[in-house]
């Protein structure tokens, strides 16, 4: 009986007929009843919102880039723009210059972020030649 109970939140959840709230309540309702009930994987989905992530984390640190996770022009918790190598540079360069308008994860203007990594690129890499055609955004 209680994995049915616990089975039927999680459907009323995934049919919209309660909410999320709803549906922790629903849970709390049939532990309180019936004792412990089948994890049926939210709670782990709620724990995992409420952890802050650490962007010096292993998982997303990807060595020098750009933009690091923890920048204030970051939107969302990703490194972007590895330039750990002379091609990753240069493939940034490219990839900077390609977009026609600012990206959803960046706080900022187009312009603003081809000459980021333009600088980033070429304090890290003196070597590397731009050229005027690579510093006008939306180019590609």
């Amino acid at each position: 009986m209680v994995e049915t109970s616990a089975k039927r939140c999680k459907e009323m959840l995934n049919a919209g007929e309660i909410s999320a709230d709803q549906y922790e309540v629903c849970l709390e309702h049939y532990e309180e009843d019936y004792g412990e009930v089948e994890d049926t994987g939210m709670r782990a989905l709620e724990e995992k919102k409420k952890r802050k992530k650490n962007v010096k984390a292993k998982v997303r640190n990807r060595g020098d880039v750009v933009f690091p996770a923890g920048s204030s022009k970051v939107k969302d918790d990703k490194d972007h723009f590895p330039i750990n190598s002379k091609s990753q540079a240069s493939n940034a360069l490219s990839r900077a210059s390609q977009y026609s308008s600012a990206p959803s994860w960046y706080k900022g203007s187009l312009g603003a972020l081809v000459k980021a990594v333009q600088r980033k690129v070429k304090s890290k890499y003196p070597s590397i030649k731009t050229t005027k055609a690579s510093a006008k955004p939306g180019k590609g």
